[in-house]
């Protein structure tokens, strides 16, 4: 099963996805579960963000978790979505540079999300 997922991942994806570009603004997915929008509501524009390759993730093959420093712990607020998640991906595989920054928060709880930028 894992497998066909794979092979129907890299399928989808590399015919969809972006070029590889040098630096791309992009809006998180998977904001609106559990308790992010709570951690949301509590970040600031100089919140610190990390990126965090999930590989065993059942959904995406290229899964890219996004995680912000908030009330002084790292927790999961969204995910890196498709199609810009797959060059980041395999970079982040292959240990080439790639580094994310918080760039706007937006809405307001509990409609609020992030848009990051990402540099590679």
């Amino acid at each position: 099963m894992l497998d066909k997922l794979r092979k129907y991942a890299s399928d989808v994806r590399d015919k969809d996805a972006p070029e590889k570009p040098g630096t791309f603004l992009v809006n998180l997915s998977g904001v609106s579960f559990d308790l992010r929008p709570l951690l949301i509501k509590n970040m600031t524009n100089d919140t610190l963000v990390r990126m965090a390759r999930e590989r065993t993730n059942e959904y995406d093959f290229y899964a890219v978790a996004v995680e912000a420093q908030v009330l002084g712990t790292w927790a999961k607020i969204g995910y890196l979505p498709t199609p810009f998640n797959v060059h980041v991906a395999r970079d982040l595989d292959n240990d080439l540079p790639v580094s994310i920054s918080l760039h706007q928060l937006v809405g307001e709880y509990p409609a609020c999300g992030v848009r990051v930028r990402i540099d590679k």
